[in-house]
């Protein structure tokens, strides 16, 4: 597989992953609306403005979530799936211990039966190689990097 297309891949499996976590905060969001809408008042006036408080809670923190997955889309869009020869958004870099995709902090992408960790050009462990260009070690590991796509 040429590198392109494996850029595109590795960028539609983000994005995939990130429309799945909008989808669960949506269906979240409304469950909680639904919950609200659907509580009485009950004798027990302190517990129902309780419930109603923590729901309120629960749904500003779910859309701070998906403000953060929108920007991470949007960010997402803006990657463009070209050859690269240094460390940026973007790049495929390839060392000795594994494969690494700047992009989101999704986790693991399986392209291929060959897992890409995709982290942001921000991560520690991008930040290390930055310094070293070569050699860096992380987290107690050695590792060489021996090409960036």
């Amino acid at each position: 597989m040429d590198v392109i297309q494996l850029k595109k891949d590795l960028l539609s499996k983000s994005n995939s992953i990130v429309i799945n976590k909008l989808d669960e905060i949506n269906l979240s969001l409304s469950s909680i609306n639904e919950s609200i809408s659907t509580d009485t008042k009950s004798t027990a006036g302190d517990k129902h403005e309780t419930f109603k408080a923590l729901m309120h809670h629960e749904q500003e923190k779910l859309n701070h979530q998906k403000g953060e997955l929108l920007k991470q889309l949007t960010l997402l869009n803006q990657i463009k799936p070209i050859e690269l020869k240094s460390i940026s958004i973007g790049a495929i870099i390839k060392t000795n211990l594994r494969l690494f995709f700047i992009g989101l902090p999704v986790g693991i992408i399986q392209v291929n039966q060959i897992e890409y960790f995709s982290v942001s050009i921000n991560s520690p462990i991008i930040k290390a190689m930055n310094i070293s260009q070569t050699y860096f070690e992380f987290n107690g590991l050695k590792y060489q990097i021996l090409e960036i796509l």
